[in-house]
Parts: structure tokens; C-alpha cells; sequence
């Protein structure tokens, strides 16, 4: 959440415009959803124009949250960048001195540049498929109202049952960062001391060292991975299980007669 207001307080206007965009795609998008049954049904000339309309919708709000977002990551990062350099060359010398060039080149570029991607990347992404999940209920409740609340109740099991796996992602993550900037003050140290490394035959040592530190980082990573993989894996399988439910039982309610054939293809 901190990283949320420091993005809004770097640009309020681009970051409310990104807001409005990503409802907007998400409601257009919802809306297609909708009305893909109706238009293949009656084959009406005005619900295929709203469909195309409702398209275009989505596709120049996705273009248009990620040109927005690549001006405002940018305009952060170089802020955060600026801050960090400050702070870092600030300290006295003797700390400054034992602080390896690989750390610090990692902190203030690498970590910053992965942030900000991941913003630009997974973070749109991730605010725009849970935008569209709050569309879609909405959208279902309206349709056929069972599969909205087996949508809603879907969704809520899923956030309750996943919500310990995915905070205990954080700190594991956050060890698989420190494992690289080790392995990158290695990889600096060695290239800078080369003449040194070189003169006192030092080299099987830090091939060693080098070995050690890249185990380490594949040991966390793959605690990282284990547990992404997991995660991604049972929510997988928990929505599309609940799709199939919702299949099967909208086609036994058309079968039966308890919805009609016209409302059903909506959804």
C-alpha cells in the first residue's frame, strides 16, 4: 500500500487516469462477455455495434493504461533512483567503503527497475483481472443470478483459502533478492579486483564463492517458484472446476425449463 500512495503522490492525475481507465476496460470488456450470446442469437445489427463498441473500449483503454503507465513508472523510478543515490553517497566513508559496488548497483538500479516493470507488467494486470472479476459478478448477477453468487462465493473461498499462502510469498521473495545482490557483489567485486584476483591466484576461490552464492540463490528461488507455482495451480483449478459446475448446471436449468434458452446464452 505504501508503494501505492508514493506512486499516486508522484503524479495524482495520471494515476486517477489510469484508475478510470482500468474500470472502464473491465466494464467494457464484462459487457462483451454479456452480449457475445445475444448478438449469435438474434443476429441484431445494434448488438453487434455495441459488442464492436464495447471492444474497441477495451482495446484502447488496455493501449492506453500502458502508455500511461510506462510515463509514470518512469517518472517514479528516476525519483526513487535520485532519492536512493542520495541517501547511499551520503553515508560516511569507512561504511561506504565496505559496502560492496555489485550491492549497490543492484539496490539502486536493479531492484528500482524491477519494481517499476513489475508495475508496469504484473501490477496492470493484476488490477485489471480483479477489476474484471468485480465487473463480471456484477455482469452475472444480472444474467442469471446463481452463477453470479457461485461467482462471489467462488471468489471469496479463493481469497480466504490462498490469502496465508500468498503473504508468506513476500519474505521468501524478499530472501530471493538478498541471494542476488550477494551474487552480484560477487560478480562486481571480481570484476573490479581482476588485477588483484588474478596476481594472489586468487581465481578458484572466487569460482567458489561464486558457486556458493548461485546455489543459495537457486535454493531460495526455487522456494519462490514452489510456492508461486502452487498458488496459481489451486486457483487454476478452483476456477475452472467452477466453470464446468456453471456449465453443467445452466445446461440442466435450460434442460429442465427453469431458465430460457434466450437468457441463458447471455451469460
Amino acid at each position: 500500500m505504501r508503494l501505492l500512495r508514493d506512486l499516486w503522490s508522484a503524479a495524482p492525475r495520471l494515476s486517477t487516469a489510469v484508475v478510470w481507465l482500468v474500470i472502464l476496460g473491465a466494464a467494457g470488456q464484462a459487457g462483451a462477455a454479456a452480449l457475445a450470446g445475444p448478438v449469435l442469437l438474434h443476429r441484431s445489427w445494434w448488438l453487434f455495434t455495441v459488442l464492436a463498441s464495447a471492444l474497441v473500449v477495451v482495446v484502447s483503454a488496455d493501449v492506453a493504461v500502458g502508455l500511461i503507465m510506462a510515463r509514470l513508472t518512469a517518472g517514479w523510478t528516476a525519483a526513487v533512483r535520485r532519492d536512493l543515490c542520495r541517501v547511499a553517497l551520503g553515508q560516511d566513508l569507512p561504511t561506504l567503503e565496505t559496502t560492496p559496488v555489485g550491492e549497490l548497483l543492484d539496490r539502486i538500479d536493479g531492484d528500482v527497475y524491477q519494481v517499476g516493470a513489475e508495475l508496469r507488467g504484473s501490477g496492470v494486470r493484476i488490477a485489471q483481472s480483479v477489476t474484471f472479476g468485480l465487473m463480471s459478478i456484477l455482469t452475472a448477477l444480472f444474467v442469471w443470478w446463481p452463477a453470479g453468487l457461485g461467482m462471489l462465493v467462488l471468489g471469496l473461498a479463493l481469497v480466504v483459502s490462498l490469502r496465508r499462502r500468498i503473504q508468506a510469498i513476500g519474505p521468501t521473495r524478499i530472501a530471493e533478492e538478498e541471494a542476488w545482490s550477494d551474487l552480484a557483489a560477487v560478480m562486481e567485486e571480481s570484476i573490479h579486483g581482476q588485477d588483484d584476483v588474478r596476481t594472489s591466484l586468487a581465481r578458484p576461490y572466487v569460482l567458489k564463492l561464486f558457486a556458493l552464492r548461485t546455489k543459495e540463490l537457486l535454493a531460495r528461488g526455487r522456494r519462490v517458484w514452489v510456492m508461486s507455482a502452487w498458488v496459481s495451480a489451486v486457483a487454476g483449478a478452483v476456477m475452472r472446476g467452477g466453470v464446468a459446475v456453471f456449465v453443467i448446471g445452466g445446461a440442466w436449468a435450460l434442460a429442465t425449463g427453469r431458465v430460457d434458452g434466450a437468457r441463458l446464452t447471455a451469460i
